[in-house]
């Protein structure tokens, strides 16, 4: 048959469908629309609002255990303690702790410094409220001002939930079914593999940095 003479899938779909009509009661009819309308929403649910409605519902201690399993985990194969003088460390948290937020509480936090090594610099967040930043992310700014901005931007991140949406994201299912079923370490393994140093898409990035610009015009 060549490729004018198959039908394509719509045919194909119509054909079935009329076959069905025409040898099924309508009883299995119903059944089979019921089962498509159902298949359909929650085709919906996963693509959309799986990942915002599971932000919402799981337990915050089930995403520090998670974070806190993530830092372990770097701690022991990429990360070293940090080399920054304790007085430097103090000095960034004092700054930072300072600032106003204006967009009502600031999420809860803790900036956790340590030596990159193979990561270099970055920092970056982790769903239970930890702000990584490595020595050599933290000595790439010119002034303490540039460093707040980005640190605000990553305080951005964790008042728009990024990191624990990102790590939801990765495994809805299995975090649906964990949710559940309480299933508290399956959560946190799942959540654990799939954040240890995670990407934001375009839209969190730009809301992050907006955050971080109401923060800084509110502190000149």
């Amino acid at each position: 048959m060549s490729n004018l003479e198959k039908p394509d899938r719509h045919s194909l779909t119509a054909i079935c469908w009329g076959a069905l009509c025409r040898h099924a009661s309508p009883r299995v009819l119903l059944a089979l629309l019921a089962l498509a309308v159902a298949l359909t929403m929650a085709g919906h649910f996963f693509k959309r609002g799986s990942a915002d409605w599971l932000v919402e519902h799981v337990p915050a201690s089930w995403a520090q255990a998670a974070s806190d399993r993530t830092l372990h985990r770097l701690d022991a194969s990429v990360l070293k303690p940090s080399a920054l003088p304790l007085d430097r460390q103090t000095a960034i948290n004092t700054e930072f702790a300072a600032l106003r937020v204006p967009q009502g509480e600031p999420p809860l936090y803790r900036l956790v410094f340590r030596r990159g090594g193979a990561l270099g610099a970055r920092g970056f967040t982790l769903a239970g409220g930890q702000i990584v930043v490595t020595d050599e992310w933290v000595q790439q700014f010119g002034n303490d001002r540039a460093l707040l901005t980005a640190l605000s931007t990553q305080l951005g991140h964790l008042q728009h939930r990024d990191a624990l949406r990102s790590a939801i994201a990765h495994a809805r299912l299995g975090m649906l079914l964990a949710l559940f079923r309480g299933d508290a370490e399956t959560a946190t393994r799942l959540m654990s593999d799939a954040q240890p140093v995670l990407e934001y898409d375009e839209r969190s990035e730009q809301a992050a940095a907006r955050f971080s610009t109401v923060v800084m015009q509110a502190n000149p």
